[in-house]
């Protein structure tokens, strides 16, 4: 008899185990990055850090929380949790003074999928080309450099790129500003915006979604992981054109191994527990 409930408890610990093996994992990354505003090649304010060293620039309409990266099969899917609506001007995003406003636009999703440091992969969360002249200063912006757009490519909302370029926030305003240009307390980096150039590789899912006051952005990428080429992967996304608030992180499918732990760790508690009941 106790053979047979023995069994039924392996049976059932096993079960649980392919069933865990079967079911969408989700990897969670906390915004734990701090920001630095620049002006005129310097940071601004200075001072010893972390001073001058922020969770977010500017209101906390930009105050992006975490991001969201679940496998199931061969599908992705990043979300991000933002107060950030994405499109400026619409019904529910943020006006701030003229119409198709580039300077609050979504940034681009920025991937290093064979983790080598550089961001080779990008997904557009706006359609864009160049950014567009900046009606603040109709006749051009003193001191900004004409040259500074040669040729950039066109990007369609929810392309995938092999990216061999990035604006700035300082490329975005055409000139050094306070912005937030740099992330990443321990060793300064320069933020990425918008892809800049590069060549269209396939299409995802975007959806930006209401969710009381605030916002989530789903990226959906279907079947794109049946080589496993997503299996590990760094990002970096600014929130804003102006890289208001960066979040930056790691995504990974537990080893087999993982499962097999937990698979066996529920036998254990399985068997730990049936022992209990047989000797009260």
């Amino acid at each position: 008899m106790r053979r047979h409930i023995l069994a039924g408890f392996i049976f059932l610990g096993v079960l649980l185990l392919l069933a865990a093996a079967a079911s969408a994992f989700t990897v969670t990354v906390e915004d734990n990055v701090l920001l630095q505003r620049w002006r005129n090649n310097a940071p601004n304010p200075g001072g010893t850090a972390p001073e001058g060293w922020y969770d977010y620039i500017g209101g906390d309409e930009f105050d992006t929380s975490r991001a969201e990266i679940t496998y199931a099969g061969d599908d992705v899917t990043i979300t991000f949790f933002t107060n950030f609506s994405g499109l400026a001007g619409d019904s529910y995003g943020i006006d701030r003074g003229w119409d198709d406003d580039y300077l609050y636009h979504a940034a681009d999703l920025a991937l290093d999928l064979d983790e080598d440091g550089f961001f080779e992969t990008g997904i557009a969360l706006v359609g864009h080309s160049a950014p567009p002249g900046d009606p603040r200063h109709p006749d051009g912006i003193p001191g900004a450099d004409t040259t500074l757009f040669p040729d950039p490519g066109d990007f369609i909302l929810g392309g995938i790129y092999n990216a061999t370029g990035w604006f700035t926030p300082d490329d975005i305003h055409r000139t050094t500003s306070s912005v937030g240009q740099k992330y990443d307390l321990g060793a300064p980096k320069t933020t990425y915006s918008w892809l800049y150039q590069g060549t269209k590789i396939g299409d995802a899912g975007v959806d930006w979604m209401k969710v009381g006051e605030s916002y989530e952005l789903e990226i959906f990428l279907r079947g794109i992981n049946d080589g496993g080429e997503w299996n590990s992967f760094d990002f970096l996304w600014g929130t804003a054109t102006c890289g208001n608030d960066v979040i930056a992180g790691h995504a990974a499918v537990p080893e087999p191994a993982t499962f097999v732990l937990f698979g066996l760790g529920l036998l254990g508690l399985l068997g730990y527990g049936w022992k209990r009941s047989h000797k009260s």
